[in-house]
């Protein structure tokens, strides 16, 4: 009996205790998080409605992951193999669900980046500085996007200044001799917003051929990588932005060409980059029911291959223009 009236006292005590822990709990506010929206399907759509495999990395994650490059971002995603060529710098392809690096579109501030001679995207030097949100888009978006987009995209899109101006320095060293430095400074001014950010990474690398094949000197990697946004709100539903992204690279190489003279020689072989983006986007609301988009951008690319004393240069440029109309005719 005393063993019945002690079990039934323990129930008691615990049942009140559950009840006093969950009237606690549910006194706490709940946190309604923000919708996050996805502009890699040309209109803007929360990610809850969008019918797709959507992986997307804000401007708060990319900062806690620490990574340096959009590759090492994507790396190991689902779906996602990433293929470098070489030592950092080196040519670097993204494989996405089976099909060719040609069938990845990638879109840089609305910008189709796949060269025009080989369809692909050379990951090698494009950096995370002033990147606010990475999106992937799984599976073929060709209806939209075309033949480039069989296997999915991948948008990248550049900060937005926000609040008031805020300004920041960085200096970073480790192994191989390498060294990064970085600016930014973003914000807003009335109607006038603005992000800017400057970095210059120096590394001396490795040597791409091992000691047995004459590989002795280091082949060093330099990436100097300007990028800007600017916008101005003429009214709530009107808007001008301008993009731009310069990035220079130089990575040295030694010649594998397999020639008996030259293979297994350390030399001044060097590859050369410079590659530009440029998007000047303006949007408007008509009447409530119509919205206009309009997009002319540039992209532009000057690879120059320093073989011995041979240098060849090739040349890839876009130019591009997008008009866009959404109409809502129920309103």
């Amino acid at each position: 009996m005393k063993t019945s009236k002690f079990l039934l006292a323990q129930f008691i005590i615990f049942t009140l205790l559950i009840v006093s822990s969950g009237q606690n709990l549910f006194a706490e506010e709940i946190e309604e998080l923000k919708e996050i929206k996805v502009t890699s399907t040309r209109d803007t759509l929360t990610a809850k409605k969008l019918p797709a495999s959507l992986t997307i990395f804000t401007e708060e994650e990319i900062a806690k992951k620490q990574h340096q490059s959009v590759e090492d971002l994507l790396r190991g995603e689902l779906g996602i193999d990433v293929v470098q060529s070489g030592q950092q710098g080196a040519q670097t392809s993204i494989f996405m669900r089976g099909q060719g690096s040609g069938s990845t579109l990638v879109i840089i501030d609305g910008i189709q980046a796949n060269k025009n001679t080989t369809g692909a995207f050379d990951f090698g030097d494009l950096t995370l500085d002033n990147i606010e949100r990475v999106e992937v888009l799984r599976g073929p978006q060709s209806i939209q996007w075309g033949a480039d987009a069989m296997g999915g995209v991948i948008n990248i899109v550049t900060k937005k200044g926000a609040g008031t101006p805020t300004h920041s320095l960085s200096f970073e060293g480790g192994s191989l001799e390498t060294f990064r430095q970085s600016v930014r400074s973003s914000g807003a001014i009335n109607k006038f917003d603005y992000s800017l950010s400057a970095s210059w990474l120096q590394s001396a690398g490795i040597s791409v051929l091992n000691d047995e094949s004459g590989g002795t000197e280091k082949d060093g990697h330099v990436n100097k990588t300007f990028s800007t946004r600017l916008g101005y709100d003429f009214t709530p539903d009107t808007r001008f932005e301008f993009t731009g992204r310069y990035t220079k690279s130089n990575d040295e190489n030694d010649d594998v060409s397999g020639q008996e003279s030259s293979f297994n020689k350390d030399n001044n072989n060097s590859n050369n980059i410079d590659n530009i983006y440029i998007s000047a986007p303006f949007e408007t609301n008509i009447g409530g029911w119509w919205d206009l988009k309009i997009n002319p951008n540039f992209s532009y690319e000057e690879a120059s291959d320093i073989v011995s004393t041979e240098n060849d240069k090739f040349i890839n440029r876009s130019y591009t223009m997008y008009l866009q109309n959404n109409m809502e005719m129920n309103r």
